[in-house]
């Protein structure tokens, strides 16, 4: 359905994404489905349905996962959703309290992957909502040093860094 999308296709990209809707649904979305909920959410129905369809369809992949115990999967989908809904121009309010709830939830289900951002996403809420500050002296550049990239302190050839 994705490649549908890249050859300007959108009806063929809509109709893979409801076959596959078809399948998460008689599959019990048991299995990795998180992701197909992302593609289908996140790059294909925003070419021809409004926003708050993908948004669903992205609630139910978190509702799917969370219910066959695919936790860090779930996350992915509640967290496009969440990026979504501040490209749709949500309430900062709002999404900072959904940012808050999903942190906790990473938290609690030790999925790590995603704290880093979703801190980023409360701090840019708190910015700009006037409840916190930017602290100059301590903005530094993503990426000044390997370390902070690769955790690691080693040489790194800056061509591995691009992906």
């Amino acid at each position: 359905g994705l490649l549908s999308v890249t050859q300007n296709d959108t009806t063929a990209a809509l109709r893979f994404a409801d076959l596959s809707e078809a399948v998460l649904k008689k599959s019990r979305g048991e299995g990795a489905v998180g992701n197909l909920y992302v593609v289908i959410g996140l790059c294909i129905l925003p070419w021809r349905k409004p926003s708050t369809v993908s948004t669903k369809v992205l609630r139910q992949g978190y509702h799917s996962c969370m219910e066959t115990g695919n936790s860090e999967e779930g996350m992915v989908c509640w967290l496009t959703a969440l990026a979504s809904s501040f490209w749709d121009g949500y309430r900062l309010d709002k999404l900072q309290q959904s940012v808050s709830d999903l942190l906790s939830q990473c938290q609690l289900y030790k999925v790590r992957t995603h704290i880093n951002l979703l801190r980023q996403y409360h701090n840019i809420c708190s910015m700009l909502l006037g409840t916190a500050e930017l602290d100059w002296d301590k903005v530094k550049a993503f990426g000044d040093t390997v370390e902070s990239i690769t955790g690691s302190s080693d040489p790194v050839d800056e061509k591995e860094l691009l992906y």
